[in-house]
C-alpha cells in the first residue's frame, strides 16, 4: 500500500543510486505525493493473481534477487525461487509456455535488462513472493 500512503515519483526525481527512504529529496516525496493510488486490493494467492491480471490490473509483488533471478532458460523464464523478497516488481502479464502459466514483470534496472535485453522477463509461481 506505499503506493497509497507515498505515491508514484517521476524518474527526474530520482537520484540512483538513492533509492532508500531516508534518502530521498523532499522534492521527490512532494512530486510523489501527486500521484497516489486511490484503491489497492491485497493478493495472496496465484489464482488471485492470475485473476486479477486476466481483469487488466497490474500486480504488484516482490522477488527474491540473487544469482539465480538473473539467470534465465531458453524460454526467458527466470530461475528464481522466492524465500524472501528482497526486490519489488510489477508483474503485467500471463502466458502459457510448456504448458506452464508464467508471469511477465517489467523491472527497474534499465529498458536492456533482461534475457530478450527488453526489461522483461518471465517468472514461474515459485519465483513470485505475494505475502
Amino acid at each position: 500500500y506505499s503506493g497509497m500512503k507515498h505515491g508514484f515519483a517521476d524518474n527526474k526525481y530520482m537520484d540512483f543510486p538513492k533509492i532508500f527512504s531516508s534518502q530521498v529529496s523532499p522534492e521527490c516525496r512532494a512530486d510523489a505525493a501527486t500521484r497516489k493510488m486511490m484503491v489497492a486490493y491485497p493478493i495472496n494467492t496465484e489464482a488471485e493473481m492470475a485473476t486479477a491480471l486476466q481483469l487488466g490490473l497490474i500486480v504488484q509483488a516482490g522477488v527474491q534477487v540473487d544469482g539465480a533471478f538473473g539467470s534465465f532458460d531458453s524460454d526467458g523464464i527466470s530461475r528464481a525461487s522466492g524465500r524472501y523478497a528482497n526486490h519489488s516488481i510489477h508483474i503485467y502479464g500471463m502466458k502459457k509456455i510448456n504448458g506452464e502459466f508464467v508471469y511477465e514483470m517489467g523491472n527497474t534496472w534499465g529498458a536492456t535488462w533482461g534475457p530478450k535485453r527488453n526489461g522483461s522477463c518471465f517468472l514461474r509461481n515459485r519465483g513470485v513472493i505475494l505475502q
